[in-house]
This record gives C-alpha cells, sequence and structure tokens, in this order.
C-alpha cells in the first residue's frame, strides 16, 4: 500500500531561539484550522482607525499552512459588517475609514488553502470621538 505524504515546515521564534517543526501529515488531512488565532487585541488609533493585532494559531491547530488572516469587523450602531484579509505573514493591520464615536465588533481567523478556519472572540471597542471645537 502506498502513502501519498505532504511535509508542513513551520517556524516560529520562541524568545531567543528559532525553532523549526517539520510535521508528516497525509494530505487528506490538511483541513481549515480548528481554533482561533490568540490574544487578539483592539486599540484605538484615532476617532476613524483601529488597530487590531493576533497571535498565531496554535501549531498542532493550524492543519496546514496559514495562508491568510480575515478580520471582520461591525458596527453596532449600523449593523454594516465589513472585511480585511491580510497576508499570513502578517500580525496585525489598521482598520480605517471608520465612524467616530461608534462601537465595533471584531473578529480574526486564519484561513489554509483548504478555507476559513474558527472565529476568535469577539472584542469590541469604540473609536474617539472628534473634538468639537
Amino acid at each position: 500500500m502506498r502513502y501519498k505524504v505532504c511535509v508542513q515546515w513551520c517556524g516560529w521564534n520562541l524568545s531567543t531561539y528559532n525553532v523549526i517543526v517539520k510535521r508528516f501529515l497525509p494530505c487528506g488531512f490538511l483541513t481549515a484550522p480548528s481554533a482561533s488565532p490568540t490574544n487578539v487585541t483592539a486599540d484605538v488609533v484615532n476617532s476613524t482607525s483601529i488597530l487590531v493585532s493576533w497571535g498565531q494559531v496554535p501549531l498542532l491547530d493550524q492543519n496546514g499552512v496559514i495562508v491568510s488572516y480575515t478580520v471582520t469587523y461591525t458596527s453596532l450602531r449600523s449593523g454594516s459588517e465589513r472585511t480585511k484579509n491580510v497576508t499570513a505573514t502578517a500580525n496585525q493591520t489598521t482598520l480605517t475609514g471608520l465612524n467616530e464615536h461608534t462601537e465595533y465588533r471584531i473578529t480574526v481567523f486564519a484561513s489554509t488553502a483548504k478555507g476559513g478556519g474558527i472565529e476568535s472572540t469577539p472584542i469590541k471597542v469604540i473609536t474617539e470621538e472628534d473634538s468639537k471645537f
């Protein structure tokens, strides 16, 4: 019996050590990530921008090579939902063109070639209000 095996190389920086992990997975087991990115945070930059940051999907839950991240943000005032796709090498993005003094609900999920994974727990943040003076 012959098996087709895919090789996945994953690298990350752990303190001062550069760790490389080699995993062998039967190709049929490559799927969308089974966990969300870790440590999702949002910081207000100004009245129309929010900086969103996140950590990697845990290695054993990646289920393949992460090719992108998708940030979904919804204005809780209007219900308007938008998404922003980010390359896999990034761990943050700035959402711009937002409404001032508006609460937004934000989630992040990672994708492999097989599809999108689990959304992070939603976080809420309110943009600043412009000065009236």
